[in-house]
């Protein structure tokens, strides 16, 4: 556990290292920064540690995802279904721009701009096992 606790430290220090530097560079007012990860981690919830390593619970699907819009005052914590596949989408609204008709997912930019709606989104996990 000491291993993983150091991992997230290091993990936090450069995200603030980053956020640190766009705003010496006069950016940070003008980028959306996204941290999310593709799985989440299990510490013996169900007889397992580590990703993928169990289908019972949400623990290896429940991803951390962190959207920040400088234009936005932002959203809080969000507990409903939200994928991975609607992080483009999402962005590209966000830019101003159209997502192509053939791209799967959708947008979550209503979300990040605090409104409150439940998309009703349906999703998958595939685990390792």
């Amino acid at each position: 556990m000491d291993l993983y606790d150091g991992c997230v430290q290091s993990f936090d220090d450069e995200a603030g290292r980053i956020l640190d530097h766009l705003e010496v560079c006069g950016l940070a007012e003008n980028t959306i920064v996204v941290v999310y990860s593709d799985h989440g981690m299990e510490f013996f919830e169900h007889e397992t540690w580590g990703q993928g390593n169990s289908a019972v619970g949400d623990f290896s699907a429940r991803i951390p995802l962190i959207i920040r819009d400088p234009r936005t005052q932002g959203s809080g914590v969000q507990q409903q279904t939200v994928r991975s596949v609607d992080i483009a989408p999402t962005l590209l609204e966000l830019a101003g721009l159209k997502s192509p008709i053939v791209m799967d997912g959708v947008s979550l930019a209503s979300l990040v701009r605090g409104e409150n709606l439940d998309l009703d989104l349906a999703a998958f996990n595939e685990t390792g096992i």
